[in-house]
């Protein structure tokens, strides 16, 4: 059975469940296809190897996950699925949407960061930051207090500077969800093995793209107060150049220019800044409000 979805404004036909709302299916061919194939168990001697378990070259990337699957993206249209026996289907569908489809942005030429997107007023803001840094707590804080969230993990940006739809939910930890008084007991983890879980965004999911406004790099420090540091040209380029999803992939795609060219473009058009909060006992419920605040300084919340 083939399934329908929307995502970062591609088409997508997928005989993967995603376990994602679906659109009805169009006339049209698929932007994206998702099918389960074969794999080879080696990359392609052509492609560069970019981590112990992922090869990259001009059009193609090969993915193992061991003992989970191994997946290939070609050319930016279509995933190869190659699940092992009794692979669990959350964990197909977390390497599907996650290194997957973000290598295959990035073969289509859209950049894509490692962040979430938010909705304020008529504007995108984008939260950018390392593993851990707690940008999908701070999306969860964000969604908690009525704003309107576009993607969490893989935020893709197109050329117009428009931060697009991404995945309608936010995977959250679940120190993270106790500590924002969402209750776990109901929603899906995103691997058995992982106490991290898919929190469905609903009514507080943003489906139209948003130009992009205001960029936030989040890092954490040792002080006890949350701290904002404006960025601007050199200086605000490369903390966010260090925040393309998966940057080792993007010089064997062929993009390094194009995306250091795009990241310019955001860095012009953006405020940016880089935001130190508490390593421990950070509260996001305040970050949020002290992002929303440093914007409302601004004057521009369009």
């Amino acid at each position: 059975m083939a399934h329908s979805y929307r995502i970062h404004e591609l088409t997508i036909r997928s005989e993967l469940d995603l376990a994602l709302p679906e659109t009805p299916a169009g006339e049209r061919p698929p932007d994206v296809v998702i099918e389960y194939a074969a794999v080879p168990s080696e990359p392609p001697p052509e492609l560069t190897r970019v981590a112990a378990f992922a090869a990259a070259g001009s059009g193609d990337f090969w993915l193992e996950v061991p003992p989970l699957a191994r997946y290939r993206v070609v050319e930016g249209r279509r995933i190869l699925v190659d699940p092992r026996p009794n692979a669990n289907p959350s964990g197909l569908r977390l390497f599907a949407l996650g290194s997957c489809f973000g290598a295959l942005l990035h073969q289509r030429g859209i950049l894509a960061l490692h962040g979430c997107a938010i909705r304020v007023d008529s504007g995108c803001m984008i939260v950018a930051g390392h593993t851990g840094a707690g940008k999908s707590t701070v999306a969860a804080a964000f969604m908690q207090r009525g704003q309107r969230v576009l993607a969490d993990d893989v935020v893709a940006v197109d050329a117009a500077g428009r931060a697009l739809p991404g995945v309608p939910r936010i995977k959250l930890w679940k120190d993270s969800a106790d500590q924002l008084g969402i209750d776990t007991a109901q929603l899906n983890r995103i691997r058995p093995s992982m106490a991290k879980y898919d929190v469905p965004l609903g009514e507080r999911y943003c489906p139209a793209p948003l130009a992009v406004r205001w960029i936030y790099i989040l890092t954490t420090h040792t002080a006890a107060n949350c701290r904002i540091e404006p960025l601007s040209g050199r200086a605000a380029f490369q903390p966010l150049f260090n925040e393309v999803y998966r940057l080792r992939y993007v010089k064997p795609f062929g993009m390094l220019e194009s995306h250091m060219q795009r990241c310019s473009e955001l860095v012009a058009n953006s405020r940016v800044a880089r935001v130190y909060r508490p390593a421990a006992n950070g509260q996001p419920g305040e970050l949020a409000g002290l992002l929303l605040d440093a914007i409302a300084a601004t004057g521009k919340t369009a």
